[in-house]
């Protein structure tokens, strides 16, 4: 009988949970006469990405550390590097869509003989309830792409939304992240909290 009971409480919380999740790692190339933007969506799957050339130059990196920076809880999806519409007090209501948007510092990247710069960067999400439990915690994004010498990597920012459902608890969430970049061979954690009120 406690076994029922033990299966039937983790099937309620899975459906209870519901969690969907949806990445976009973006990178933004500024011309004169406009902003054009590449998505690379979380279908584009690795080996799909053009093969990278045996020989390297040297190894670079944007400049700064490594890290998950500006966070922001968002009311829709951000639409761009720093374009985003922030939501008031990051509290929302069981249902909403909960959009979180993270600039990308300090990425390194290869500089490849045909000018094209290879990185390779993974991000980790946790997500616990106000008692603690962990709802959520998976890899999310593994991409290993090589991008044109036009792009401006140091304009790198992720965004990633969590499809709350209204049998959720109301009080504080905490999503804790971690971005890993292969290239560099380093991780960098961020965490940070959104509350979810009826």
């Amino acid at each position: 009988m406690k076994a029922k009971i033990a299966i039937i409480v983790i099937v309620l919380v899975v459906a209870i949970v519901a969690v969907l999740l949806a990445t976009d790692v973006i990178v933004i190339t500024k011309t004169a006469e406009k902003t054009e933007e590449t998505i690379i969506s979380e279908e584009e799957k690795p080996g799909e990405v053009e093969s990278v050339k045996e020989e390297k130059s040297q190894a670079e990196s944007v400049s700064g550390e490594l890290g998950l920076s500006n966070i922001v809880f968002c009311s829709e999806r951000p639409s761009g590097y720093m374009d985003y519409k922030e939501q008031p007090d990051a509290t929302f209501k069981p249902g909403d869509i909960v959009w979180i948007y993270f600039n990308l510092d300090g990425v390194k990247y290869n500089m490849n003989p045909d000018k094209t710069k290879e990185i390779w960067i993974k991000l980790h999400l946790r997500l616990k309830s106000p008692e603690g439990d962990i709802l959520l915690d998976e890899d999310l994004y593994n991409e290993h792409k090589n991008f044109g010498e036009e792009y401006n990597l140091e304009e790198l920012f992720l965004r990633v939304n969590i499809n709350t459902t209204e049998e959720l608890a109301e009080g504080k969430y905490i999503t804790e992240a971690t971005l890993r970049d292969e290239l560099a061979d380093k991780e960098a954690p961020a965490s940070s909290s959104f509350r979810l009120k009826k």
